[in-house]
């Protein structure tokens, strides 16, 4: 740590977060490398300010702006996390505040688990999953004041578990605020989040990115939400609760749409690996800004057709077809 005018008092703020890194990565290094990994992935997006919540306190400026530059900035000199271990004691004070809001986070932790531990989860579907296994998975556990709630609101009516497919960008926020109905675009089911109890149906709704150069995740890889869902009659599915018909018969068989948030959490996070290496820079640079250079193709696509339909290119093009056809 580095010494700053602070004082005494924050030397000893910085130390106690130090300890706290120490422990946390001490517990689960895995689980603090996707904490990190899904962030950098938020923190990349061109839809950041969405995403990238919960913000650094740290990086927002005295006028309420977000300071994303210098954010990017202090997060490309984080090293992996086998060094952040044996450098702790001497990181930046701003390195340390940065890791100590990614990896300690309030109300859960993830907990690491191997891929060939996904027959629990299967066992639990109602119908077989999709056939690929996934490199990893991440159990959220929860403290105990959210447990406790999860409990009274699922003990009534009894849950099942159900995926959620989604971009990697979205997780850091799925796992710190959960799936929020108001986020999703609206479906042809109507507004709410939308979940299968069929793998295969979610995965073509997780597309695969890069992950951060420094984790120890796959180069390339994408992710599933597995959520755990009360079996509540609001929720709209062909599934009959309670003897009564579903209110909404229009929702395929395996779907189920839910627009309570309090209905569901996320219980495990699904990693799965691609084949290939990781992507050159420039293929790397063409995946990240690909919704960017569509703009710029659609504007250009414009500026071609206006220029079809003027007068003056018209003139042009008449001009010389006709010196063309006489030659």
């Amino acid at each position: 740590m580095s010494k700053d005018d602070g004082g005494d008092a924050s030397t000893g703020t910085l130390q106690l977060k130090v300890n706290e890194l120490r422990e946390a990565l001490s517990k689960d290094m895995a689980g603090c490398d996707c904490l990190l990994s899904l962030f950098w992935s938020a923190l990349s997006s061109y839809r950041h300010d969405t995403v990238l919540r919960p913000y650094p306190n740290q990086f927002i400026l005295s006028n309420g702006d977000k300071d994303i530059d210098g954010l990017r900035s202090v997060f490309k000199t984080l090293p992996g996390l086998n060094e952040v271990v044996q450098q702790l004691d001497s990181l930046d004070d701003r390195v340390i505040t940065l890791l100590y809001d990614i990896i300690c986070t309030k109300g859960f932790r993830l907990s690491f688990k191997p891929g060939d531990k996904f027959s629990l989860i299967e066992s639990q579907t109602s119908v077989p999953a999709h056939k690929v296994q996934p490199y990893c998975f991440f159990e959220l556990q929860y403290s105990s004041e959210r447990e406790e709630k999860w409990q009274r609101t699922a003990s009534e009516y009894g849950t099942f578990l159900a995926y959620h497919g989604s971009r990697m960008e979205n997780f850091h926020s799925i796992a710190h605020n959960g799936l929020l109905s108001h986020m999703n675009k609206v479906g042809i089911f109507g507004e709410g989040t939308y979940l299968s109890t069929d793998l295969s149906v979610c995965m073509n709704f997780s597309p695969s990115a890069t992950s951060w150069t420094k984790s120890s995740l796959p180069p390339l890889c994408s992710m599933m939400a597995v959520c755990e869902v009360v079996s509540h009659p609001d929720i709209r599915s062909r599934v009959q609760h309670g003897g009564e018909p579903s209110i909404n018969q229009k929702v395929p068989e395996r779907y189920f749409v839910v627009t309570n948030d309090e209905m569901l959490r996320v219980k495990y996070i699904l990693v799965f690996a691609q084949e290939r290496g990781r992507p050159s820079p420039t293929r790397r640079w063409f995946s990240n800004h690909k919704w960017v250079l569509m703009v710029f193709l659609y504007l250009f696509l414009l500026l071609f057709l206006g220029l079809w339909n003027s007068r003056y290119v018209s003139r042009l093009y008449n001009q010389y077809t006709r010196r063309y056809i006489t030659l």
